[in-house]
């Protein structure tokens, strides 16, 4: 019975129920209960191991028990409420999942080579005596075997953090407030000392904590001025004066370790968080919360501190400012992300509608990729998920996406209908915020193929869709 009473419930220490109303906020942070503990857990293990895209065989090993793990937890755990807010998220991953269990499924050769983007293959097999045999859809179905077992940790979010009471909620949110003081702090700490990178051949000589890639750095460090934006907006405070200069002060703090990533991307993610964020906040200072002049010199002062920490940082780092301003002249060769789309382009078209298989990008697009782009690197990604998810997943794929964009845009009137600064209110605003800042993020790279962020991006739904219960907005 008492499974059933969580979303009327908190607990303290001793696990004695204290009743509360879902929509309401809590003056003090209880004590976690079990639920809290295993999802702020999840979280820091996601944190820890899930910052590369590529496969990582202790990493990702790690993860995915976890993910098992937690997803039987879960299960056992939840109530009726509990099941039906996991629904629509659960069965959006597990269709994913079914799309690229298809792809793995062996065809007839008749229907094999007839299927998009196959002919190439096809003549190469005839060549070699191979052309009879039954093969799955994927053009590497162990790399889209892998992508079907990389859903484990977002399907054991979407499931643990629907379980999740309104205190349970809090902590995850303080959790990852967090996670993102540590990024900042190994992100500056490997900018100074050139050392302590997690993945050590990647990105040299800027700060990428705990990720492979310094464009997703970045866009964690702007995810987390909405993540502050919000918890100050949960806080206790007499007056609103210390809340908000305490709120402006960690997020303009924020802007020299992103700037310090060298992404440009992040950069400009960075500065649509600050403006995004501040704008929904500042409408309970426009309400008459406080005064705009007292806020005057602790922001300047705070402004000046932050771009004084960036430039000091910067000048220990010469690779930094290059990569902020490169061009066509300072790096000898135009950007490869353009440079390429003409051949991303191609690589779409061969294999739409069906799509190559999941995981199989780098795979299938070294056959369109241009001898004179060739580098001691390799394009791994097409940088822009759109295009990646419509050669590898096709028409399916962009479908079940154009779903999850549409619920989103639905979902993003609670920026702008509401100024309670209830819990389920703050975090739908901060999910929304978040998930547009992972969409944007995007367009021009693959943040959520990384375990951490594509979990945080779970999360994010999980909360977006928090209003549901107070207001019936879908």
């Amino acid at each position: 019975m008492a499974s059933h009473s969580r979303s009327a419930h908190t607990y303290d220490a001793g696990g004695r129920g204290r009743s509360r109303g879902r929509g309401s906020r809590p003056k003090t942070l209880s004590w976690p209960s079990a639920d809290a503990w295993v999802a702020c857990l999840f979280v820091v293990i996601c944190f820890l191991f899930g910052g590369n895209s590529k496969f990582q065989l202790l990493a990702d090993v790690v993860l995915r028990l976890v993910s098992i793990l937690v997803i039987g937890y879960a299960l056992v755990r939840m109530t009726p409420g509990d099941r039906r807010r996991a629904r629509p998220f659960a069965w959006a991953i597990l269709a994913f999942g079914a799309l690229m269990a298809a792809q793995l499924i062996p065809l007839p050769p008749a229907l094999w080579n007839a299927m998009p983007g196959h002919g190439f293959y096809r003549d190469a097999l005839t060549t070699v005596g191979l052309a009879d045999e039954w093969r799955p859809w994927s053009m590497s179905p162990d790399l889209t075997l892998n992508s079907l077992f990389a859903l484990f940790p977002l399907l054991a979010a979407a499931l643990l953090f629907a379980v999740l009471n309104d205190d349970g909620r809090r902590w995850v949110l303080d959790t990852l407030l967090a996670c993102l003081a540590i990024a900042a702090l190994l992100g500056m700490l490997q900018l100074v000392s050139g050392s302590y990178y997690v993945y050590p051949h990647n990105n040299e000589g800027t700060g990428v904590g705990f990720f492979a890639n310094r464009n997703h750095q970045a866009l964690f460090l702007a995810i987390g001025m909405i993540l502050i934006f919000g918890r100050w907006q949960l806080a206790e405070h007499r007056s609103a004066l210390p809340r908000v200069a305490a709120m402006l002060g960690a997020v303009l703090l924020l802007f020299p370790v992103l700037i310090v990533t060298g992404s440009r991307a992040g950069l400009v993610a960075g500065l649509i968080a600050f403006a995004a964020g501040g704008a929904v906040f500042a409408r309970s200072l426009i309400a008459g919360q406080i005064g705009w002049k007292r806020l005057a010199i602790p922001v300047a002062g705070l402004t000046v501190a932050g771009l004084a920490l960036a430039v000091g940082a910067m000048s220990s780092r010469q690779v930094v400012v290059q990569r902020l301003f490169e061009t066509r002249s300072t790096i000898g060769t135009t950007e490869l992300r353009t440079a390429n789309l003409p051949a991303l382009v191609e690589t779409t078209k061969t294999f739409f509608p069906l799509g190559a298989g999941f995981g199989t990008f780098d795979a299938v697009f070294r056959r369109f990729e241009s001898n004179t782009l060739l580098r001691p690197t390799y394009f791994n990604h097409a940088h822009s998920e759109p295009i990646e998810i419509l050669i590898e997943g096709g028409l399916p794929a962009a479908l079940l996406m154009i779903g999850l964009l549409v619920w989103l845009a639905r979902r993003s009137s609670i920026l702008v209908s509401s100024r309670r600064r209830s819990l389920i209110v703050v975090l739908s605003q901060v999910g929304v915020l978040g998930l547009i800042l992972l969409m944007l993020g995007s367009l021009v790279d693959y943040p959520m193929r990384t375990p951490f962020l594509g979990v945080l991006a779970v999360l994010f739904l999980t909360w977006a869709s928090g209003e549901r219960d107070e207001t019936g907005i879908a």
